[in-house]
């Protein structure tokens, strides 16, 4: 059957032949293993620091706290409560550890299931078969969802996702009384992994009538129960996430350089959204410029009037389109329901009805693209099955999913790490802040100082009052002993801030600890006691202040409730020397063994040598200052421990103690 855009395309009810049936979800399972093919063995990215990495609730997962607890963790409010996606990485770390392939591996089995997924649905709501496939084909190329794919954080649209299109297929595919519980495991699933999919509550009705023809009474006694099951179930999810999540910290503040559209006015925050709109559009039609994330002047362009020309086109555009997709709905125009489907699943990210917690991501358009790529292959199909114009349609659906793949394989490059993504980034748009500043901690972490220092003063020199940039390079000056620069720049963004940072507390502590003042450390780090009590690094600046004002007890219980080693250069050489001179050997060779699990330096097996030859362990220890001449070779102290060992005895330290 002709698929048309100016009437139903509906109608299209023939059975595929058994080998149809097989060969195209076949077809789209292959598609997304071809085009994700270079994308392994993945990488941790951004969000997936604290959501998988160090977050707690994944290596020691409690299932209770998992639904009651905030999607970022017990120690913030973000609003977002997202606890599949939570449990989903436990289980994984509880399966196969903390390395990134085995979550890289399942998100693109993911991905690969809602397109396939999405083929289903469309078939199962009489959607012409090729029209199906297309879009199918199309959502599964598309190179927008490589950052949800590459990320692991990206899980939540997978999964989000999933449990949209499942309610889609249940309500159409599934008869009998089991159809309702089935309706509402499928809308919690989405819910609860991400809130967006509470768009399937107008997703649903848009696609009941449009092939409604006899009548709203006829339509309502059919599908009463279903939207009676869906607004409960949609009602008791949000009683959970209103009062049943704990959050006892105060509601995370906007900051302008993330969330620039919290601060504007409403006219000029609707408009500048109608804009970003525009370009969500122009880059799912032609994704040349993708990036990893967006800030700074290089993408957003505020539009304060809809007086002004940009104002007048972005308005006037928006309300044709709006305007175009009701009136084709209303004929039976798979262009209308597209517009109408997609502008549905965009709403609760749009910044327009309200102002959200990010202003552009790729990962946003996920779902809605759904509904992109069913336009879109609407119109390729057409061009197909026009005779003048069959051959060359069918060549440019061909160059289209080409073209695409392309693009996403050559994505994937960009998610080979971390390092790549921002260096690409600052590449496509040197005016991105954000990622200066995030390339800046990479060369960081990979030591090259320099690039790293350069990286951060680009960074502020786009953005001077830029909180997190600050703090970030006051960190950094810290661990280079820069201690007056750090201080300064620590005490800058102090007095910048939007909202309360203990973290940026610690830091000043820190600092003033590293300058000899432990009265004035003391009085930075209680401004963080309310929210960090219990965090090791506290515990280490806290245990710092009591050995600096003499306190031995206090030092020794902060020290002692200290889990983790968090900065070995710093945490390993205070806390064994600080226990060494204790006399507790055996209390600084249990730390100091622990530490080395998670990682090992030159200096702690260094210390485990002092921390066992003072306890008269020479065999242990001379294994110890082995291991630290191995990893440093150039340092002379190491061998003269080791050459010392067999004049140690207990109770006496070796000379070259001194971290």
């Amino acid at each position: 059957m002709s698929v048309r855009l100016w009437t139903n395309d509906l109608e299209n009810t023939a059975v595929p032949s058994p080998m149809a049936r097989w060969l195209y979800p076949l077809l789209l399972l292959l598609m997304v293993c071809g085009v994700y093919a270079n994308s392994f063995p993945g990488n941790y990215f951004l969000d997936d620091y604290v959501v998988v990495q160090t977050n707690p609730l994944v290596s020691e997962p409690d299932v209770v706290e998992i639904f009651l607890t905030d999607y970022w963790g017990p120690d913030v409010n973000s609003g977002l409560h997202r606890p599949l996606v939570i449990l989903s990485f436990a289980l994984k770390h509880w399966l196969f550890g903390p390395a990134p392939l085995a979550d890289h591996l399942l998100n693109v089995l993911l991905h690969a299931l809602v397109s396939l997924l999405i083929y289903l649905t469309l078939r199962r709501w009489q959607m012409g078969q090729t029209v199906a496939w297309l879009t199918a084909a199309l959502f599964a190329v598309h190179p927008i969802h490589t950052e949800v794919v590459n990320e692991a954080v990206g899980r939540a649209e997978l999964l989000a996702a999933l449990g949209v299109l499942l309610v889609l297929y249940v309500a159409r595919a599934v008869a009998g009384w089991w159809r309702y519980p089935l309706l509402v495991l499928s809308f919690l699933f989405g819910v609860l992994a991400k809130e967006n999919a509470v768009t399937v509550l107008a997703l649903l009705p848009l696609l009941d009538g449009f092939r409604r023809n006899r009548g709203v009474a006829v339509w309502w006694h059919r599908h009463w129960r279903d939207y009676v099951c869906l607004s409960g179930t949609a009602l008791a999810w949000l009683a959970l996430r209103n009062w049943g999540v704990q959050r006892w910290v105060p509601r995370d503040a906007a900051d302008p350089f993330y969330t620039p559209l919290k601060l504007m006015e409403p006219i000029e925050r609707v408009l500048t959204a109608l804009q970003i709109q525009w370009l969500y559009l122009w880059k799912q039609l032609y994704p040349a410029d993708l990036r990893g994330i967006y800030s700074g002047g290089g993408y957003l362009l505020p539009v304060d009037t809809p007086w002004s020309l940009l104002g007048m086109v972005v308005l006037v555009a928006s309300l044709v389109v709006l305007v175009a997709g009701v009136w084709l709905y209303r004929r039976g125009s798979v262009a209308g329901l597209s517009v109408l489907l997609y502008a549905c699943a965009f709403a609760p990210t749009a910044n327009i009805f309200f102002a959200t917690g990010a202003t552009m991501a790729e990962r946003l358009a996920y779902l809605p693209s759904v509904w992109f790529c069913l336009g879109l292959a609407g119109v390729l199909v057409q061009l197909t099955e026009r005779t003048a114009l069959s051959r060359l349609g069918l060549g440019f659906c061909v160059f289209v999913l080409l073209g695409y793949s392309g693009r996403t394989l050559v994505r994937n490059n960009d998610f080979a790490s971390p390092l790549a993504l921002w260096e690409a980034d600052v590449h496509r748009d040197p005016l991105n802040i954000t990622a200066w500043m995030y390339l800046a901690n990479r060369y960081w972490e990979a030591k090259e100082l320099t690039k790293s220092e350069v990286a951060f003063r680009q960074a502020l020199q786009l953005g001077p009052e830029f909180t997190e940039a600050l703090f970030a390079y006051a960190s950094f000056l810290l661990e280079q002993k820069r201690f007056d620069e750090a201080l300064e720049l620590a005490l800058h963004a102090e007095g910048l801030k939007t909202s309360d940072m203990p973290n940026l507390y610690m830091l000043v502590a820190d600092i003033y600890l590293e300058l000899g003042n432990p009265q004035e450390a003391g009085r930075w780090l209680e401004k963080a006691r309310w929210r960090y009590a219990q965090d090791d690094y506290f515990l280490f600046l806290q245990g710092w202040v009591y050995e600096a004002l003499g306190d031995v007890t206090g030092a020794v219980a902060s020290y002692r409730q200290i889990k983790v080693p968090l900065e070995q250069w710093r945490l390993d050489a205070r806390l064994s020397t600080f226990l060494l001179n204790q006399g507790d050997y055996p209390g600084a060779e249990a730390f100091l063994r622990r530490s080395l699990k998670l990682g090992e330096t030159a200096e702690t097996w260094n210390n485990l040598g002092i921390a066992l030859a003072l306890q008269g362990k020479a065999g242990e220890a001379k294994a110890a200052f082995s291991r630290a001449m191995q990893l440093d070779p150039d340092k002379p102290g190491y061998s003269e421990n080791y050459q010392r060992i067999p004049a140690v005895l207990p109770g006496q330290r070796p000379g070259n103690s001194n971290p």
